[in-house]
C-alpha cells in the first residue's frame, strides 16, 4: 500500500516540483512565517462520563482544595486515600500529578518524582502529561539531576508550546537546568518562552532570567535588552530595580555609557529604598571612572558611602576611591589608602586592596615590598580569591629571581587552599613548569597529568599536554615524547604552542636517530614560527645537529641566521629578556616594558640592547602607542643593527599594531619594514600584509602592486598562495571577476594542498555553475566537499542541490549527509539535514528521513531562517509518520502547518493531512480536506492541481463518477502544465472508471 500512495505524493514534486522551492546560492526557499497559536475557541469533544468517573471526581475535589490551600500534609493523605479507593479511575493519573505537586510542596522531592513518573507511566492525555513532565522536571532540578531534568523538561517544553498554564513553567525550569549544564544560549531561548504570556506570574522573572542567561553567554547586547525590557514592563515588580541595575552593568560592559547612566539613575529615582540603590550609586562612580572622570567618580563613591551608610558599601567605596588615585598616577595617595584598607574588617575588600598595593609595588620595581604583601595575602585565607592570586604572583616573582623552591612552595600553598577552577588550573600548571625548570621531571609530569585528568577541556589543557610531553625528554623517554607530540599536532594549537610542540618533537626525533624527520620539524619552526619563543631553541638544536653531522654549509647559514635573528646576551640580561618575552606572550605588555627597560639599564651588549629595543617597540605597539614604538625603532636604526634586524623589528611592531586594532599605523609599519633592507621572509610577509590592509581599506590599485611584487618577485615563497588569493579578490572588488578566475585556477592547480586551494576551487565551481557547466561545477564541489576546508560545508550543500535537481536522490542524500557528519555546527548543517531528509523520503527510507527531521526539530529556532527550516522539517516528519502508518500523528503534525501563510510547504502539509484522513477515515472525510487544500493554496498550482485530482479520486471511491470526471476535467483545463493534468487526462480517457486508487 505504501508504495502506491507514496508514488502519488512523489509525483507531485515533493522536493523539486513546479511549485516547490527552487535552488539558489543563498537559500532553498523563501522564508515563511511560523505557525500561529492554535485557536482556543474550538469545543473539546469529550467522552461521556461514567457514574464511576463522576464519583471519583467528587471524591477528588476535597483533596484538590487542600492542595490549593497549601495544606500539603493533609492533601497528601487525601490524595493517597483517593488513589487507594479509585486506582482504576480515569482520574488516577491526574491524582498522581496532584500528589506529586503536594509532595513537592512538602519538600519530599524523591517521593514527588516517583509520583510523577507513575502518572506518566499511565500514558495520560496531553494536559496531564504536561503537568507531570513539568513537575518531574522541577523535582529533578531540586535534586540537581540536571541532565535528566533537561531531557524531561525539553519534552515538556515541546508539548506546551501554546499552553498558557504549563508553557511558562516548562520554559523557566528548562532554562534553569540548561544554565546548570552551562548552556546559557539555549537557556535564554527556554526562559524566553515565559515572556509570550505577559500577564503570567512568571513572565517578569522569565524576562530577567533571559538577561541572566545572555549575560553568562557573553552576549551583553541581548542581556541588556532583556533586563531593560523587564524593568520597563514590570516596573512595580520586586525584581525591577535589580533588573535595571543588571541592564546598567551590561551597558557598562558594552561601553554604552549613556544607556548605563539612564538605568542607574532610574534605580536611584524610582527605587531609592531598594537594596539595588547603593549598587546603583556605586555604578555611577564606576561609570565616571571608566570615562576617565576621576573627580566625578570619587564624588559618586563618597556619596554611596554617606547616603547608604547602612548598606555597608563604605569599604568598597573607599577601595574604588583608591583606584581613582592610582589611575591619576597619584601613587603616594593610592599607596596610603590601599595600606589602610588592608587591615579592614571586610576581608574580601582588604584582600583586593592588598593585592592592588602589592601590584603597585611590583610596577614601581620594589620587589621586596611586593613580596612582603603577597606573602601576607597568601597566609590570610580570609581574603578568598585574593589570597590565591597573591600566591600566584608571589610564585612568579620568586621563580623570576631564580628561587624555584620558593615558587614551588607558594604554588603548593595556593593549591592546598582549594581555589576556584581557573586559579587551580593556573597554579597547577605553573607548579609543573617550576618543577620542570628545576629538572624534577617526574614530579612535573605528575602535575601536568593531574591537571589534564581534572580539566581535560580547560584553558591550560593543551599547554599542560605539551609540557607533559616535554618532561618525557628529561626522563629519557624520547619514544613517548615523540608519540605525544604527534598526537598533539593533530589538534588545533596556537602558533606559539605548535612551535613548542614541534621543537620538543625535533629533540625527541634527534634522540631516536630520526634525523630527516627532526630536521623537517625544526625547520618548520624556523620557517613558519620564526618569532615564537621556541624558535631560538629550535635553531640551536638544528645547529648542533649540523655541526655533529659535519654539514658545514647549512651550519654556517644557520649561524648567520641566529646572529641576525636571535642575538645572545649576558646571563643576567638574558634572564630579564627571557622573562620579558614570556610576559609578551601572555599579553602583559606593561610588565614586559618594565623588564625590557631594566635590561637596558644594565648596559647590555649590542645584541641584547637591540633585542630589548625591539621588544619595547613591539610592546608599545601592542598598547597602541605608535609614537613610543617609533622612538624605539629609531634607537635601533641609530645603533647600526645587522642587516634585516630593523626590518624585522618594524614587522613585529606592525603585527602588534594590527592585532590590537591600529590598522592605519600597522600599514605604515609594514611599509617601513619594506624600506629597511628586509630579508626574504620579512619582505614577503610585509608585502602580503600591506596588500591585505590596502585592499581592506578599499585601495585595490596599490594593493595589487604590493601583491604582484610578492607573486612575481618571490615565486618560491610559501606566501604566494595567500598573495594569489588576495590578488584575485582585488580583481573581484574592482569589478573584474573574469580576471580573478585565472588566479584562483593557478592557486588551486599549483598549490593543491594549501588551505586556500579549496576556497579557490570553490570560487571556480561557482563560476562554472553560473555558466551552466553543471557537471564541471559538481566535480569541483565534490573535491572541495571532501577537502575538510572551511568552505567544504558550502560545497557539499551546493553539490547536494545539483543532485536534487537531477533527481539523483541517493547522491543528493549522500552529499547532504556528508555535510552533517563532517561539520555538524556549520551554518548550513540544519538545512542540509532537512534536504537529506527530503531526499531520503524520495528513496522511501523513512527511518533515515525521520532521524534528520527529528534532529532539526530538537532545537527551537531563533531566526526567521530557522523557523522556515523548522516548518519544512515538520512537514517532512509528518510525511514519515504517514509512511509508517501513524496516521493520527501525521494528521496532527501536518494540520498545524497547513496554513496559507506557510506558502508551498503549507500546501504540502495540507496534502499530507488530507492523505492521513483518507487512510484513516476514508474518502468521504478526506474529500473536504482536499477541497480545502485546493481553495487555500490555489496560488501554488501544483498543490492545487493535486488537491483537485485527489478530490476526484474521492468522488470516484464514493461512486460519484460524474463529479469525479468534472473535477478531473477542471484539472486538465486549469493546470495543463502539471503532472496532475496528465493523470487527469488518463482518467478521462480511460474506457471505464477506475474502481480503486492506483496502488491502494
Amino acid at each position: 500500500m505504501r508504495r502506491g500512495w507514496l508514488a502519488l505524493l512523489l509525483a507531485s514534486g515533493w522536493v523539486t516540483g513546479t511549485g516547490g522551492p527552487g535552488w539558489s546560492a543563498s537559500q532553498a526557499a523563501p522564508p515563511t512565517p511560523g505557525p500561529p497559536p492554535p485557536t482556543t475557541g474550538e469545543k473539546k469533544v469529550e467522552a461521556p462520563s461514567t457514574p464511576v468517573d463522576e464519583a471519583a471526581g467528587r471524591a477528588l475535589e476535597p483533596a484538590k482544595a487542600l492542595l490549593a490551600q497549601k495544606k500539603y500534609p493533609e492533601a497528601i493523605a487525601a490524595l493517597e486515600k483517593f488513589l487507594a479507593d479509585h486506582a482504576k479511575s480515569s482520574l488516577a493519573a491526574a491524582a498522581r500529578v496532584h500528589l506529586g505537586e503536594a509532595l513537592l510542596g512538602a519538600e519530599r522531592n524523591e517521593a514527588a518524582i516517583k509520583s510523577f513518573e507513575e502518572a506518566l507511566g499511565a500514558k495520560p492525555g496531553p494536559e496531564v502529561r504536561s503537568a507531570a513532565l513539568v513537575g518531574l522536571g522541577e523535582g529533578l532540578l531540586r535534586l540537581k539531576t540536571y541532565p535528566r531534568a533537561s531531557e524531561v523538561l525539553t519534552e515538556a517544553f515541546d508539548l506546551t508550546t501554546y499552553d498558557e498554564k504549563y508553557g511558562p513553567l516548562a520554559g523557566y525550569f528548562l532554562g534553569e537546568s540548561l544554565l546548570a549544564l552551562n548552556k546559557p544560549e539555549q537557556a535564554a531561548r527556554a526562559f524566553y518562552r515565559g515572556t509570550r504570556w505577559p500577564m503570567h506570574p512568571e513572565a517578569p522573572r522569565s524576562y530577567y532570567m533571559v538577561g541572566e542567561a545572555y549575560r553568562r553567554s557573553g552576549n551583553l547586547d541581548e542581556a541588556a535588552l532583556a533586563y531593560r525590557t523587564m524593568a520597563d514592563r514590570y516596573w512595580r515588580h520586586p525584581l525591577a530595580p535589580q533588573s535595571a541595575l543588571a541592564a546598567a552593568e551590561s551597558y557598562l560592559g558594552l561601553k554604552k555609557y549613556e544607556e548605563a547612566e539612564r538605568e542607574l539613575r532610574r534605580v536611584l529615582k524610582d527605587y531609592i529604598e531598594s537594596s539595588s540603590a547603593p549598587r546603583a550609586q556605586m555604578g555611577l562612580g564606576r561609570l565616571a571612572y571608566l570615562q576617565g572622570n576621576y573627580n566625578v567618580a570619587r564624588a559618586a563613591y563618597n556619596a554611596a558611602a554617606v547616603v547608604f551608610a547602612k548598606a555597608g558599601v563604605g569599604p568598597e567605596a573607599e577601595l574604588r576611591i583608591a583606584d581613582c588615585y592610582l589611575a591619576e598616577k597619584n601613587l603616594e595617595e593610592a599607596t596610603r589608602r590601599y595600606s589602610a584598607l588592608g587591615s579592614g574588617m571586610d576581608r574580601l575588600i582588604a584582600g583586593e586592596a592588598l593585592y592592588s598595593l602589592a601590584m603597585l609595588h611590583r610596577e614601581q620595581d620594589k620587589p621586596t615590598l611586593a613580596v612582603e604583601v603577597f606573602e601576607k595575602l597568601l597566609a590570610d585565607r580570609s581574603t578568598g580569591k585574593w589570597s590565591h592570586l597573591g600566591g600566584l604572583r608571589l610564585a612568579e616573582i620568586r621563580g623570576g629571581s631564580g628561587d624555584l623552591n620558593g615558587a614551588v612552595a607558594a604554588l603548593k600553598a595556593v593549591l592546598a587552599a582549594m581555589p576556584g577552577a581557573e586559579q587551580a588550573d593556573e597554579a597547577q600548571f605553573a607548579l609543573g613548569q617550576a618543577l620542570l625548570k628545576g629538572n624534577e621531571f617526574t614530579a612535573a609530569e605528575g602535575e601536568f597529568r593531574a591537571l589534564l585528568q581534572r580539566r581535560p577541556e580547560g584553558p591550560f589543557a593543551l599547554r599542560a599536554a605539551a609540557a607533559a610531553a616535554r618532561t618525557k625528554l628529561g626522563l629519557k623517554d624520547a619514544t613517548a615524547a615523540s608519540s605525544e607530540c604527534l598526537a598533539l599536532l593533530k589538534k588545533e594549537l596556537s602558533p606559539d604552542l605548535r612551535a613548542g610542540v614541534l621543537t620538543t618533537l625535533g629533540h625527541a626525533q634527534l634522540q631516536l636517530k630520526q634525523d630527516t624527520a627532526a630536521v623537517t620539524v625544526l625547520k618548520e619552526v624556523l620557517e613558519k614560527h620564526p618569532t615564537s619563543p621556541s624558535a631560538p631553541e629550535a635553531a640551536l638544536a638544528l645547529l648542533d645537529h649540523y655541526r655533529t653531522t659535519r654539514q658545514t654549509g647549512p651550519a654556517a647559514e644557520l649561524e648567520k641566521l641566529i646572529a641576525q635573528r636571535y642575538q645572545g646576551a649576558g646571563p643576567a640580561v638574558a634572564g630579564l629578556l627571557n622573562e620579558a618575552g614570556k610576559l609578551m606572550i601572555s599579553g602583559r605588555y606593561e610588565e614586559a616594558i618594565r623588564l625590557y627597560t631594566q635590561s637596558l639599564g644594565r648596559v647590555p651588549d649590542r645584541a641584547s640592547r637591540l633585542q630589548a629595543r625591539a621588544g619595547l617597540a613591539e610592546a608599545c605597539a601592542a598598547l597602541k602607542k605608535p609614537a613610543e614604538a617609533a622612538a624605539h625603532l629609531e634607537e635601533i636604526r641609530q645603533d647600526a643593527p645587522p642587516t634585516g634586524f630593523l626590518a624585522r623589528a618594524h614587522y613585529r611592531a606592525a603585527i602588534a599594531l594590527e592585532k590590537h586594532g591600529a590598522r592605519g599605523e600597522a600599514l605604515a609599519a609594514y611599509r617601513s619594514a619594506l624600506t629597511a633592507e628586509p630579508d626574504a621572509e620579512v619582505l614577503g610577509a610585509s608585502l602580503l600584509a600591506t596588500g591585505r590592509l590596502l585592499s581592506d581599506a578599499g585601495n585595490q590599485a596599490e594593493a595589487e602592486v604590493a601583491l604582484k611584487k610578492l607573486v612575481e618577485g618571490q615565486p618560491k615563497s610559501p606566501l604566494v598562495p595567500d598573495a594569489l588569493y588576495a590578488l584575485a579578490w582585488c580583481r573581484i572588488l574592482t569589478g573584474h571577476p573574469s580576471q580573478a578566475y585565472p588566479l584562483f585556477a593557478d592557486l588551486s592547480t599549483r598549490f593543491p594542498t594549501h588551505p586556500l586551494a579549496s576556497d579557490a576551487l570553490f570560487r571556480l565551481a561557482e563560476r562554472d555553475y553560473a555558466a551552466g557547466e553543471i557537471e564541471k561545477a559538481a566535480a569541483a564541489y565534490a573535491r572541495v566537499a571532501n577537502s575538510g576546508a572551511p568552505v567544504s560545508d558550502r560545497a557539499g550543500y551546493k553539490l547536494g542541490w545539483i543532485r536534487l535537481k537531477e533527481r539523483d536522490f541517493a547522491a543528493a542524500a549522500a552529499a547532504f549527509q556528508a555535510v552533517v557528519d563532517r561539520t555538524p555546527r556549520s551554518e548550513v548543517a540544519v538545512e542540509c539535514r532537512v534536504r537529506a531528509g527530503e531526499a531520503y523520503l524520495q528513496l522511501e527510507q523513512d527511518q533515515k528521513a525521520a532521524a534528520h527531521f527529528d534532529a532539526v526539530l530538537a532545537s527551537p529556532p531563533t531566526t526567521e531562517e530557522g523557523r522556515r527550516l523548522h516548518l519544512q522539517a515538520r512537514v517532512g516528519r509528518a510525511l514519515t509518520y504517514l509512511m509508517q502508518g501513524e496516521f493520527d500523528r501525521a494528521r496532527e503534525m501536518a494540520h498545524a502547518d497547513a496554513l496559507p501563510e506557510n506558502g508551498w510547504y503549507g500546501g504540502r502539509a495540507q496534502i499530507v493531512s488530507a492523505e492521513a484522513v483518507f487512510l484513516k477515515s476514508g474518502p468521504k472525510a478526506a474529500l473536504a480536506e482536499y477541497t480545502r487544500g485546493a481553495s487555500l493554496f490555489s496560488r501554488h498550482r501544483d498543490v492545487a492541481a493535486e488537491a483537485y485530482f485527489r478530490a476526484g479520486e474521492c468522488y470516484e471511491k464514493l461512486g460519484n463518477i460524474k463529479a469525479a470526471r468534472g473535477v478531473w476535467q477542471r484539472v486538465s483545463d486549469l493546470f495543463p502544465e502539471t503532472e496532475w493534468s496528465r493523470r487527469s487526462r488518463e482518467k478521462l480517457e480511460a474506457p471505464s472508471p477506475v474502481a480503486s486508487r492506483s496502488g491502494k
